[in-house]
């Protein structure tokens, strides 16, 4: 399950986007999803990072919630997972069956 905000951080997330502007927030955006990589990829080779992941989900998922105010494409996304956990869940049914 993903973590929801409340109507305080959700005018937070408003008021970012208002004061820092939309390219701005986009920016930093970028950062978060850059350092999420960076510590995926340290994990990867073998660093016990787990809470510096969570950390940076937490960044990403703040910034994805931005992203889908300044796009206001709520509705898009939700079909689009929908769409694609469908093709994931055939593709696994098809490996499990051939």
């Amino acid at each position: 399950m993903t973590p929801s905000l409340t109507l305080d951080e959700f005018l937070l997330c408003k008021q970012a986007i208002m004061r820092y502007g939309k390219q701005g927030q986009m920016i930093v955006a970028i950062e978060e999803l850059s350092e999420l990589i960076k510590e995926i990829t340290k994990n990867l080779r073998g660093r016990d990072n787990c809470a510096a992941i969570s950390e940076e989900m937490a960044d990403v998922y703040i910034m994805l919630e931005q992203l889908i105010m300044m796009f206001d494409n709520d509705n898009e996304i939700r079909g689009q997972m929908r769409l694609k956990m469908k093709c994931l869940k055939e593709r696994m049914d098809n490996e499990r069956g051939g």
